[in-house]
């Protein structure tokens, strides 16, 4: 199940509103390569949010 297919769907439509891209900012270099910098937190993030069970369960199809 992705998480699309866990969400209830509500009563009511919703809009959303798509603007054209006017801006970038590029991130901080302590962002860039952040899971080689930060292994064990990058572990700490990757399995408690749940993307190493979704990481798996994609990959492994």
């Amino acid at each position: 199940m992705n998480w699309f297919q866990s969400v209830k769907p509500n009563k009511r439509m919703i809009a959303v509103k798509i603007l054209p891209f006017e801006n970038f900012f590029p991130a901080e270099d302590y962002h860039q390569d952040y899971a080689k910098k930060n292994p064990i937190r990058y572990k700490l993030y990757k399995n408690g949010s749940g993307r190493a069970k979704y990481l798996k369960s994609q990959w492994s199809k």
